[in-house]
């Protein structure tokens, strides 16, 4: 199916489209990312302890860790993302939830944008890292 490749490659497409995300409770622990892919992009990680179940459902957290930096649509350079993602597991399909993009590496410096949205379910293409993140948290 077409949708299937289309979604890895509009991932950060549909950041651009997205409205704000709240950042996590300052009571809630900090992340502990595991490395999950190498690819040409950067370090794909995900926060184990971030993972909820409900169901075929799970919500998770994630990051991209740029090996060189990015500029968004409005010229600003970002060289990290942190994202929300739900899978369904049993019918395998993929939504970004949230996406918050900063200025450094690993989520420091300044937060350039945040973006939320409920996208619509798309089929994971087995060669992607989000098909890497569904495999570890399904």
């Amino acid at each position: 199916m077409v949708r299937t490749h289309f979604f890895f490659k509009v991932t950060l497409a549909w950041a651009l489209l997205a409205a704000a995300f709240a950042a996590p409770p300052a009571a809630q622990a900090a992340p502990r990312w595991e490395s999950l892919m190498l690819n040409a992009q950067g370090v794909h990680y995900i926060d184990p302890a971030s993972i909820t179940r409900e169901g075929d459902k799970r919500t998770f957290n994630s990051m991209l860790d740029y090996r060189t930096a990015q500029i968004n649509a409005a010229g600003k350079s970002y060289q990290s993302i942190q994202s929300q993602f739900q899978v369904n597991c049993r019918m395998k399909l993929a939504r970004i939830v949230h996406l918050t993009y900063y200025s450094g590496p690993m989520l420091t410096g300044q937060v350039i944008e945040r973006q939320g949205m409920l996208q619509d379910w798309n089929e994971i293409d087995s060669t992607t890292p989000v098909a890497r993140m569904v495999r570890y948290v399904c």
